[in-house]
């Protein structure tokens, strides 16, 4: 096989891949399959190229039900396959990697029916997201507690604090942490009702978790990951939710970072 006839099978079979309905059905599909593979005794040229393309939509989108579960779950198998395979068709697959083969598709999913009018699916879109984004980021430095062993105390409000990579903190206004445990759990859960909910995605040392934190606690640790100063993003906290003293804070601030770094969110200090 010359490289002229090795590009052509590519494009045919990148072509057929990407197509819903068996080959047969597509009289120019069965024409160039029939030009570019060999009958076997078996199977005719374009059975065995359909071959490839059940395998692609089998593998391709049971990745992506998987990555979405919640979406998955309440729009039905039939409304999510026509969502992946338009995507498919706006973006196909470039890489062998599947895991990240549904970057885009919740920014894709905002734009088309049922999502677009439905909040709660774009935010599950997003939420679902986040644990593969967490899977795939860097691996950070364990916290070194002798690190601050030796800080004074009029040092800590200007401490700094890096957290783990695979941190995902999201605002959510429903509590969606509890559909996806559900779902995961092989439960058929109803749809949930509106709740503010702050989860935080992050991967522990075997396995990805969602913690979910109080409001305070959440607005202090998305300023603390801004790299504001722990003294500056306590009274910016204490502003916002009413605390007449950011002093105040003192006890609650030790025991979320107690928490933080039990769960293994915390990489450093900087005092």
């Amino acid at each position: 096989m010359d490289q002229s006839e090795l590009s052509a099978l590519q494009r045919l079979v990148a072509d057929a891949a990407l197509r819903e309905r068996p080959l047969r059905d597509d009289a120019s599909m069965t024409e160039r399959a029939s030009v570019a593979i060999r009958e076997s005794a078996r199977l005719s040229s374009v059975d065995q190229l359909d071959i490839y393309r059940e395998q692609f939509w089998a593998r391709h989108v049971h990745s992506l039900e998987d990555d979405f579960a919640i979406a998955r779950h309440f729009v039905g198998e039939r409304v999510f396959f026509d969502l992946v395979a338009a995507y498919f068709v706006a973006f196909p697959p470039s890489s062998l990697d599947l895991r990240g083969l549904g970057a885009r598709l919740p920014d894709f999913a905002s734009t088309r029916a049922p999502f677009a009018d439905d909040a709660m699916l774009r935010e599950a879109m997003r939420f679902d997201w986040a644990f593969m984004e967490a899977f795939d980021a860097p691996r950070g430095t364990p916290f070194d507690p002798q690190s601050i062993a030796g800080a004074s105390e009029d040092a800590w409000p200007r401490a700094t604090i890096a957290f783990d990579p695979s941190l995902r903190p999201m605002a959510l206004a429903w509590p969606l942490d509890e559909t996806r445990a559900a779902i995961r759990r092989a439960t058929a859960p109803e749809r949930p009702s509106p709740r503010a909910t702050f989860a935080v995605v992050y991967r522990g040392a075997e396995s990805l978790h969602c913690a979910t934190i109080e409001a305070m606690a959440f607005a202090l640790l998305e300023a603390l990951r801004g790299g504001a100063a722990l003294g500056a993003a306590c009274e910016a906290v204490a502003t916002s939710h009413g605390v007449a003293d950011a002093n105040e804070l003192g006890p609650k601030v030790g025991a979320w970072f107690q928490q933080w770094t039990a769960n293994g969110w915390v990489s450093a200090v900087r005092v």
